[in-house]
């Protein structure tokens, strides 16, 4: 009899792990993050980063970063080059408010993780991948990553900036 009890607990457990998911981390977006390009000899910065971040190493299928980026917040240091920036050859700030990026899948790699995804500017969604990583301490951690979009690919002008624009990332978040 404590056989078939044994046996029948030891089964319940089992069923019962086996239909368990990960539950993945919301991560609330410290506002000391940085968003850094350079595109030619401008360089720049970009703020009003919203949206919802959730990430764990281990539940890549359960992570998700869906963010928005304010056109109007863009910094390029120079007032005139600011403003030109927002004009609708460039950015288009009045007819497209904000760039946005929503993560389809994660990777584990050798260095960190890729994210793949769907980038809009000026209302052009591409897709695109990126390497990241991401170091976590306790209940806070960093998110730092890099990568270059081409400006003919968002109907940007590449007037004084050249093809490349490239971004770098440094992002710090609180679990939430």
């Amino acid at each position: 009899m404590q056989k078939a009890n044994f046996i029948i607990l030891s089964l319940l457990f089992i069923t019962a792990t086996a239909f368990v998911t990960p539950v993945t981390t919301n991560w609330t977006i410290d506002n000391k993050y940085s968003i850094k390009f350079t595109a030619g000899e401008n360089k720049g910065t970009l703020r009003g980063l919203k949206g919802t971040i959730q990430f764990d190493e281990n539940d890549m299928a359960g992570s998700v970063f869906n963010v928005t980026f304010d056109v109007n917040t863009i910094d390029l240091g120079d007032e005139e080059r600011t403003n030109q920036a927002k004009e609708k050859d460039w950015l288009d700030a009045a007819n497209h408010p904000t760039i946005g990026f929503t993560s389809s899948a994660f990777i584990k790699t050798a260095k960190g993780f890729e994210v793949r995804g769907h980038l809009k500017i000026k209302g052009i969604s591409k897709d695109m991948s990126f390497p990241f990583t991401f170091t976590k301490k306790t209940k806070a951690g960093v998110f730092k990553g890099a990568f270059t979009i081409y400006a003919a690919d968002y109907k940007i002008s590449n007037e004084g900036i050249g093809e490349e624009i490239k971004i770098n990332f440094t992002i710090p978040v609180k679990e939430s």
